[in-house]
């Protein structure tokens, strides 16, 4: 995907979120829009290799040689998924969704 290509997409944010656009508009921190393009920009779009990305974090839990990180997940959740973490990580919210 390019640079030009634009994305759209709709949110309904919470109350609170719009107060502090709005007081960051009239702080001049720009319209509310170019407040939530910079902090998502911020946050998803740059080059910086010191972001530690929720994937990176996933990909060093699920490493077989970390030593040091660890998830606890029911036995037979692991069981059934042990090829792959985030299997296994689906199948256990999955299960917690269904104790609502």
């Amino acid at each position: 995907m390019d640079k030009e290509t634009k994305v759209t997409a709709s949110f309904k944010f919470p109350a609170w979120v719009l107060d502090k656009l709005r007081e960051g508009k009239e702080a001049g921190r720009g319209s509310q829009r170019a407040q939530l393009q910079k902090a998502f920009e911020a946050m998803y779009c740059n080059d910086d290799k010191s972001v530690i990305t929720d994937t990176d974090r996933l990909d060093w839990l699920a490493d077989p040689n970390n030593t040091i990180g660890n998830v606890q997940l029911p036995r037979n959740v692991v069981i059934g998924n042990l090829a792959s973490l985030r299997g296994a990580i689906d199948e256990a919210m999955q299960m917690s969704q269904g104790d609502d």
